[in-house]
């Protein structure tokens, strides 16, 4: 399942409430947990290791405070019920949940699973430029989503950290608004923003965009991308255009 995959974002996001709920021993005990509903017969402890999963499953989602993201929504909405609903069952005396079936107890896991689950789809939309923005996503993550090979776009591109302007380099200088721009070029260009230029350069965004791209033809099968250029740095971007990207040093991110 998708769930096992949530860890690849843990370089990106970097939030200790993130890392705990990602991590494989901790997700192994919530299983633990709902197995243990009934053979324990003092539910306190329990309990309280629900309780902390719980807590820092909330943290992270609040204060992601995703907008329009469904699928993360209702992975969060469906870990956490789950979870609060063993809570809520280890206050039964044993003789009670001894009566909870096995077929209960592996849907409970299931369903705990499958929201953590839905949780990884979400949190590969809440990084879509279209989505971004609105989330409470900050620069130093997204520049981290770009640069990152698992779940990020250096999975698909290949980024240049040699020169004044070089991509890689340069992230970390445009504000989240400049990023999702250079996002969007990257991955949803229309064709009025892409332009082939002279010299082999290919060039991504207007003369009015907030940023432009210089890219050439792929490095093992990745597009290669140059440089990044702010508005403001239009005399660079034409300058550069007259040197060749063959004659241009590249070395990947």
């Amino acid at each position: 399942m998708s769930y096992e995959r949530l860890v690849n974002f843990k370089e990106i996001i970097k939030i200790e409430s993130f890392d705990y709920v990602c991590d494989a021993g901790h997700i192994r005990d919530m299983g633990d947990m709902i197995d243990l509903l009934v053979s324990e017969k003092e539910g306190q402890k329990c309990r309280e290791v629900l309780s902390v999963y719980i807590d820092r499953l909330m943290s992270f989602y609040f204060g992601l405070d995703p907008k329009d993201v469904p699928d993360l929504t209702i992975g969060f909405e469906t870990a956490r019920s789950v979870l609060v609903q063993a809570f809520k069952l280890f206050a039964e005396s044993l003789e009670k949940r001894r009566l909870i079936s096995q077929n209960k107890l592996n849907d409970l896991k299931e369903d705990f699973l499958y929201g953590l689950s839905r949780m990884y789809t979400g949190l590969k939309a809440v990084f879509d430029p279209d989505l971004v923005t609105e989330s409470s996503i900050t620069k130093e993550q997204l520049v981290r989503y770009f640069l990152d090979e698992k779940e990020g776009l250096r999975g698909r591109f290949a980024f240049n950290r040699m020169g004044k302007y070089a991509f890689a380099n340069r992230l970390s200088d445009l504000n989240k608004e400049e990023l999702a721009v250079v996002e969007r070029l990257l991955l949803r260009p229309s064709e009025s923003q892409i332009e082939r230029k002279r010299e082999g350069w290919i060039g991504f965004g207007k003369h009015q965009s907030p940023v432009r791209i210089l890219a050439s033809e792929s490095l093992g099968g990745k597009k290669k991308i140059y440089f990044v250029f702010k508005v403001s740095e239009h005399r660079d971007y034409e300058s550069q255009l007259r040197i060749s990207p063959d004659k241009m040093s590249f070395a990947a991110a």
